[in-house]
């Protein structure tokens, strides 16, 4: 930031001429943290007497310094080995992958999805090319936010948000093995069709439906991505507020409640803290293990995957019965249940008693949450409980008091 500031003091001194600078950072109202970024660095500048006092007056003059908000979207992982093996196979020489001492990574070639969209604010005091000749949406900065909403808040993040500690928990590396799993497929249609699409933010210039019909349909099922669930499940538990609270603060607004949510809530309990207090559901804590990492459908890898303390009786139960677990019921139960093993062919599945997470949720319940019927491990999930308030938060400052019985 230092370096762009002195840019702007030089163009100052220069003549006071006009400028944009456009963000592309992928963050809500990244125009917006560029100037305050900016600001505060000439702001202490003018302190020390190191530049004039109308420096300032000439940053916040949006006649003369831009700084449009964008929403950017476009998956793009790391590179992928495979796909470097693939270019070098067809005789494209120098496709290696090189590894930063930031523990980034680099390449020659980017295994990015052709989905692309770039809605940027129309604020160009000094002019601007036909952007929108290149597919570039050209808008007001209100338009930029709904896009940026229905994208973050509703149509594509949430549903990442939601799967992919689920696919680190059976066993998928690739986010497109998972969102093909018949019921990770369930409940990402009821996320984003049924609790999302109705409170969705609509920007006018994109249609949130056929947005959503890409994502699910298109974009997520790509199997040449290469997008890992353990690279969207990373620092997953800080996107809970951000991902699903607009929903549920819509839902709260327009019900009275947040009764009527069933999906979210599920995705809420997988990213909570795991027995040994680590967040998130990947694997990160002594008290858990993760099933071996595997790419293919399910039933092609039949080894034990236990699951040792799950965080809701709902994705207890389907755990139970998915196809990635043995036949045989005394191998599936076996881990660190907190209230000890199952028996076999019995319904004492253990109880979860509480997660405790940050997040911006207002005070919601969530009942009868429906199970479906099968054998002697058919079972009832009676109530889920987010809870707020001053009475209702740890030491720690959580507001979200998550119980399973």
């Amino acid at each position: 930031m230092g370096i762009v500031t002195s840019m702007l003091y030089r163009r100052f001194r220069a003549g006071r001429y006009p400028l944009a600078l456009v963000s592309m950072d992928n963050c809500s109202h990244n125009g917006e943290r560029l100037k305050e970024a900016v600001l505060t660095v000439a702001r202490e500048w003018i302190r020390r007497g190191y530049c004039e006092k109308e420096f300032e007056d000439y940053l916040c003059d949006e006649k003369k310094v831009a700084f449009p908000w964008t929403m950017i979207d476009k998956i793009t992982p790391r590179p992928e080995p495979e796909v470097a093996l693939r270019l070098t196979s067809l005789g494209i020489e120098d496709m290696d992958i090189v590894q930063t001492e930031r523990k980034t990574f680099i390449a020659p070639f980017g295994n990015a999805e052709k989905a692309q969209y770039l809605v940027i604010e129309d604020s160009f005091p000094n002019g601007r090319p036909p952007l929108e000749d290149a597919g570039v949406y050209m808008t007001d900065r209100e338009t930029v936010n709904k896009s940026e909403r229905m994208k973050v808040c509703t149509c594509l993040n949430p549903i990442h948000t939601a799967l992919c500690t689920y696919d680190c928990m059976l066993g998928y590396e690739l986010f497109a093995d998972g969102i093909k799993d018949p019921e990770l497929s369930r409940l990402a249609h009821r996320i984003g069709y049924t609790e999302g699409l109705p409170v969705v933010a609509d920007p006018g210039i994109l249609s949130p439906k056929a947005f959503l019909d890409e994502v699910i349909h298109v974009r997520m099922p790509n199997p040449y991505l290469g997008d890992t669930s353990q690279r969207i499940a990373v620092d997953i538990s800080q996107m809970v507020g951000i991902r699903f609270g607009e929903t549920i603060k819509s839902y709260v607004k327009r019900y009275g409640s947040a009764e009527r949510l069933t999906g979210i809530p599920l995705a809420i309990a997988r990213a909570g803290p795991d027995d040994s207090g680590a967040a998130g559901g990947t694997g990160s804590g002594t008290g858990r293990r993760n099933p071996p990492r595997r790419r293919g459908k399910p039933g092609e890898h039949p080894e034990e995957t236990p699951s040792d303390s799950l965080q809701c009786e709902y994705f207890r139960y389907q755990s139970l019965r998915s196809r990635h677990r043995r036949q045989n019921r005394e191998d599936v139960c076996r881990g660190n249940c907190r209230k000890g093993s199952c028996e076999k062919d019995s319904e004492k599945i253990p109880r979860v008693t509480e997660v405790k997470e940050k997040t911006a949720a207002s005070l919601v319940n969530f009942r009868g949450l429906p199970m479906p019927q099968t054998g002697t491990f058919s079972r009832q999930v009676g109530t889920f409980g987010l809870q707020t308030g001053a009475d209702k938060t740890d030491d720690t400052g959580s507001n979200l008091l998550f119980r399973c019985r």
